[in-house]
């Protein structure tokens, strides 16, 4: 399989790795990040995977290590020495490499591989007859929430709520008739965007602390309805859509993914950060 190539590269990102768990004993979060980058630049992914997810069950958190997390799971595959669900685990860790990192140029990377990786689960699905989405539908409301960041959700709607009030203070208090409209103009105006903008702050904020999402990671999953009874043939999803969590159920979720929805085993779903 020829997708994704392994860069040489070196990641300085030593000083944010703290123990917190146990891999080995006697090593550190930053001996088990070096050991990871140098098996996966030597092309041995599953010394690299089991030192990176090392670092992941420490609660380690950074989009170069999801990065090259996903670069292994790859190579693993790419060797011809893939377990189920590798492809899976791969657009996971390049999903949470997009959330976690800062770096723009990382956040574009980690989106090319993970669609490059779907591109590959898609033709393996369809090899064996099976229908596949390569990504998730995204609801039309989250879609314009993405536009802009939340923080710019927010300002936008102190600058319109600013402006509304002085407008209404000039309308209402004014002695000078053309000063007064141009007040009214204003505030009729700026009215619908703070309606607009307010509602998308408050959207968005609610969005990052109450939304969850994981990656199904493993390479067939049958949808079942509440009782655990299994849903048609036709209802499934493959490894590596992205789906929203709506509810919880002992070890059962409730999502909605690929224009599906349906009750899975928890253990199917990687959850991405918030």
């Amino acid at each position: 399989m020829k997708f994704l190539k392994i860069p040489m590269r070196a990641i300085y990102c030593f000083m944010m790795l703290g123990d917190k768990g146990a891999f080995s004993a006697e090593k550190m979060p930053s001996d088990l990040f070096r050991d990871g980058v140098s098996a996966l630049e030597q092309e041995r992914p599953v010394e690299a995977i089991a030192a990176l997810e090392a670092l992941a069950d420490r609660g380690v958190q950074d989009g170069a290590i999801s990065y090259d997390r996903g670069l292994a799971y790859a190579l693993r595959v790419r060797l011809g020495a893939g377990q189920p669900g590798d492809l899976g685990q791969a657009v996971h860790a390049f999903e949470e490499a997009r959330i976690l990192s800062p770096d723009r140029h990382l956040q574009v990377e980690a989106a090319k591989a993970a669609r490059t990786v779907r591109l590959e689960i898609a033709r393996l699905q369809r090899q064996e007859g099976n229908q596949v989405w390569l990504e998730d539908s995204t609801p039309w409301d989250q879609a314009v929430l993405s536009l802009l960041p939340e923080n710019v959700w927010a300002i936008g709607s102190l600058v319109a709520s600013l402006l509304c009030s002085l407008a209404f203070a000039v309308w209402k208090h004014s002695p000078a008739f053309a000063i007064r409209k141009s007040g009214g103009i204003v505030l009729w105006l700026t009215s619908p965007l703070v309606v607009v903008l307010g509602m998308g702050s408050w959207k968005a904020r609610s969005h990052r602390l109450t939304r969850e999402e994981g990656v199904i990671i493993a390479p067939i999953v049958r949808l079942a309805d509440e009782k655990g009874v299994p849903s048609a043939v036709a209802s499934h999803l493959c490894e590596g859509i992205r789906v929203q969590v709506k509810a919880r159920h002992g070890m059962w979720l409730h999502i909605t993914g690929g224009f599906r929805e349906g009750w899975v085993p928890s253990g199917t779903v990687r959850m991405l950060p918030k």
